[in-house]
Formats: C-alpha cells, sequence, structure tokens
C-alpha cells in the first residue's frame, strides 16, 4: 500500500527546504558590525540578505522595528511598512546596510525597499549573553567592531534609577519612550541607560509602560544592547531595550549581592 504525505508533512518540509535554502545564501550578521576610522558601517550602502531569529519586536502602527540574531551576531531591521513577526519567528531579510546614531541596520530606500520573507518559526530562540554593564558600555573593540551590537543580552544584580540617577518616586510607573539607568547594586560608578520602547503596531500585552519600577530591589534585566550616540558623535551611546516587562525581573534573594 502506497502511503500519501499528508498536506501538513509537505508544508513542514517545503518550510524546511526554504530556510535551508535562506540560510545557505545569507551573510553573517556578526561580519555587518565592523566600523571604519569615522565610526560608519565598513559595508555601509551594500545590499546584504541575512537570515535569523527574531529576538525583538518594536515596530509600530507605520515602520517595522526589529531585531533578528544568529550564530554569528545580530542586526536591528528598520523598513515600511510594519512587520509583527513574533519573537522565535524565523526571517529573511535583504536590505541596505545603513547606520543610525551609530547603530548598525538594514534599512530600505525609495528605489529598493526592504524584504522581509517568513521562514515559520525557528527551532531554537537564541539565550541571552550575560554581561556586566561594563562590557556593554565598552562593547565596540579596537579594531572598531562591535561584535554585540543588536545582540539579545542579560545584565544581573543592578538597580533602576531615572536617568539621572535619581530614585523613582514611590509608586512610580515605566513609562514608554523613556530612558532609565541602569545601576550596578554593588558599584554605583557602573552604569548603562536602558529605554523603554513599545511595539506599538503589533503586540502590547506585555508592555512595560505603566507597570511599577522595581526601584527599591536589584533586579535582572533582559533586552537588546543598542545604541543612540546623539548628534555629531559616532561612537559609545549603548543601551539597553527591554522588550516587555517579563524582560525586568528582580533577583532571587540568594543571589542578590
Amino acid at each position: 500500500m502506497t502511503h500519501c504525505p499528508s498536506p501538513f508533512a509537505l508544508a513542514a518540509v517545503a518550510v524546511a527546504a526554504l530556510a535551508l535554502a535562506a540560510t545557505a545564501h545569507a551573510e553573517s550578521m556578526g561580519a555587518l558590525h565592523c566600523n571604519d576610522d569615522a565610526g560608519a558601517p565598513r559595508r555601509k550602502g551594500e545590499t546584504v540578505t541575512v537570515s535569523g531569529v527574531v529576538t525583538a519586536q518594536f515596530s509600530t502602527a507605520r515602520s517595522a522595528h526589529l531585531f533578528l540574531q544568529d550564530a554569528t551576531g545580530a542586526i536591528g531591521v528598520y523598513a515600511s511598512p510594519k512587520n509583527c513577526a513574533a519573537v522565535g519567528d524565523s526571517l529573511r531579510v535583504t536590505g541596505v546596510v545603513s547606520s543610525y546614531n551609530g547603530l548598525t541596520q538594514l534599512a530600505g530606500t525609495a528605489e529598493q525597499p526592504v524584504r522581509i520573507d517568513s521562514l515559520g518559526r525557528a527551532a531554537r530562540v537564541p539565550e541571552p549573553l550575560v554581561r556586566t554593564l561594563a562590557q556593554l558600555r565598552a562593547a565596540a573593540q579596537a579594531d572598531g567592531c562591535e561584535p554585540d551590537e543588536s545582540r539579545l543580552v542579560r545584565v544581573e544584580n543592578v538597580l533602576i534609577r531615572a536617568i539621572h540617577g535619581e530614585r523613582p518616586a514611590a509608586g512610580a510607573t515605566f513609562g514608554d519612550d523613556t530612558n532609565y539607568l541602569l545601576v550596578s547594586a554593588t558599584d554605583s560608578t557602573s552604569t548603562l541607560p536602558m529605554r523603554v520602547v513599545d511595539p506599538e503596531g503589533c503586540d502590547l500585552s506585555r508592555s512595560l509602560e505603566g507597570h511599577p519600577i522595581p526601584a527599591e530591589v536589584p533586579v535582572g534585566v533582559t533586552g537588546i544592547l543598542s545604541q543612540f550616540t546623539g548628534r555629531n558623535a559616532t561612537t559609545g551611546g549603548y543601551q539597553l531595550l527591554p522588550r516587555g516587562r517579563d524582560d525586568v525581573q528582580p533577583m532571587p534573594a540568594a543571589t542578590r549581592k
């Protein structure tokens, strides 16, 4: 008796084949994060194709704003229209290497918009790299490369403060598009900005906006290592972007120092 494969099995094979083909022709994301002496990506203006897993989703009602990661590194994707691919989805993206306030990203032009193709759900979502605040602030290497830029990372045993270092008022809650300061619970001189950004165009069910700030206890924070250097600067400006309330959790009492 001949058994015909079910439509579901055929679909799974097709997705797997598409993912394999995409990976075979994709560039390594880690190789895109090396800058010239002026701080610009060495491959700025080149069109590249990458393939990886969505690690963060910040898309607005009009634009796609997400982060993608492979085994070598990660990259931010900025495009139009919005794209609500979920964390854990596998995508193939073709775009132009560009830079915005120091952050290397894939974007598009009027003549060549970003192309985003879905490859189904990934078999494994990348685990965050555990880093100290000092390590994240020093993400740029002497050779101009930034291997942790746009990666999913985690810092532990930190306190959340207002951006200038003051303790939040009792009962304060997180605000959208608002900057905070992460301060080491053991070394108050070790700090890193944290910015809350909501995926306004997609799922807001786990938003940090309006959620109480755990100011009294050390926390662990997971998020994307982003960068915003500001005007006339090309280096520094690293900041952590948590993806939602699940990314900010009190440290277990036994691990606090």
